[in-house]
């Protein structure tokens, strides 16, 4: 149907446009700013296959550009990449590690993948369960560990925050296998038990000092 291949071409563009911005992210230092990730997250959730992703991601695009002119770029220490989705309580908070520790969030690997997938607009069911097992939550675990130290390197990111929601079997059971695989490559991972919603899992004063010990840990490396 016409409809549908529309869709999947503005599927298609958002997801050109989505690695574009994920190149841009590997710089030294990051153009991207702490909010971003969370907003392009939610914004393919919730309006993928329209025109209005599109059109966000290309600002997106365009406000990181505009970063990387800026002789005043704030000065960054720490790399981090995030596995899973951040609490919702604690978005406030990745602005503070951002301003505050000089900590730039690089990559969100569970979250990104589905932009491996290559789009064909013609081959729309294909191209739709192709964007599906890319993720590592809905698609085989098996390279799962390696995709993660590739992606390390590729970011050059100093260690690795997993976001344990209690409430995903799926994502969690992936833990080991990823941490355990960036400590062959030197990255350490902190697995931090939480959940999206509920604070009284864990606060943000209880993450905060977690991550901080993260961050004294790479200090003394």
């Amino acid at each position: 149907p016409a409809r549908l291949r529309e869709a999947m071409e503005y599927t298609r563009q958002s997801t050109v446009l989505f690695r574009e911005i994920c190149e841009m992210r590997k710089m030294i230092p990051s153009p991207m700013r702490s909010h971003h990730p969370i907003a392009m997250t939610l914004t393919q959730l919730m309006l993928s296959g329209s025109p209005d992703l599109v059109r966000f991601y290309e600002t997106i695009r365009d406000e990181m550009k505009a970063e990387m002119a800026n002789p005043e770029r704030p000065a960054e220490k720490y790399r981090l990449m995030n596995f899973f989705f951040y609490p919702g309580y604690l978005w406030g908070f990745l602005n503070t590690l951002e301003t505050q520790y000089g900590v730039a969030m690089v990559a969100e690997p569970h979250l990104s993948l589905w932009s491996d997938a290559d789009i064909d607009p013609d081959k729309p069911l294909e191209s739709l369960a192709a964007k599906a097992f890319a993720l590592v939550d809905t698609g085989p675990l098996k390279g799962a560990g390696e995709r993660a130290v590739r992606l390390a390197k590729e970011y050059k990111a100093d260690a690795a925050i997993y976001w344990a929601h209690l409430g995903c079997r799926q994502t969690c059971a992936t833990i080991r296998i990823i941490k355990e695989a960036l400590a062959d490559a030197d990255v350490p991972l902190m697995a931090i038990d939480c959940d999206l919603a509920d604070d009284t899992v864990a606060n943000e004063q209880d993450i905060s000092e977690k991550i901080e010990q993260l961050l004294e840990l790479l200090d003394d490396r």
